[in-house]
């Protein structure tokens, strides 16, 4: 049903990504971005199997 991006991926952001993914019927697909793309794909590993779909992307708010 839903798409949503979340930027960040420190303790906070994370509680929030868990959440969505047991949502599934609402987020059907997430991407977490943050400056350090290794802690994205390291929680996306932690998360993947389930029915939500999952990407990970590197920003730099320095370039906008």
């Amino acid at each position: 049903m839903g798409k949503a991006l979340i930027i960040g991926c420190g303790g906070v952001a994370q509680v929030g990504i868990h959440k969505c993914v047991q949502n599934s019927e609402v987020f059907e697909e997430i991407c977490i971005a943050s400056r350090t793309k290794s802690k994205c794909d390291e929680l996306k590993a932690k998360l993947d199997g389930g029915n939500t779909k999952i990407t990970t992307a590197q920003v730099d708010a320095n370039n906008v």
